[in-house]
C-alpha cells in the first residue's frame, strides 16, 4: 500500500514539473514580447507622428 502511494506521489510530481516547465517556456516567450514592445518605443512613435500631422495641416492652413 505504501509503495503505490508513493508511486502516485512521483506521478504527481512528475506531471507538476512538466507543468512547471511548459509554463516557464510560456513565461519567457511573453517575457520575449514584452520586450519587444518595449523596444518599440510606441508613446514616443506616436508623439512624432502627431507632431508631423500637426505641422503639415499648419503649413497647408497657413498656404490657403
Amino acid at each position: 500500500m505504501m509503495m503505490k502511494r508513493i508511486g502516485e506521489l512521483e506521478h504527481i510530481m512528475a506531471n507538476l514539473i512538466q507543468v512547471n516547465k511548459e509554463m516557464e517556456e510560456r513565461l519567457d516567450k511573453h517575457g520575449a514580447r514584452l520586450y519587444m514592445l518595449e523596444q518599440l518605443d510606441i508613446p514616443q512613435q506616436v508623439s512624432k507622428a502627431i507632431s508631423e500631422v500637426v505641422t503639415d495641416a499648419v503649413d497647408w492652413a497657413m498656404q490657403a
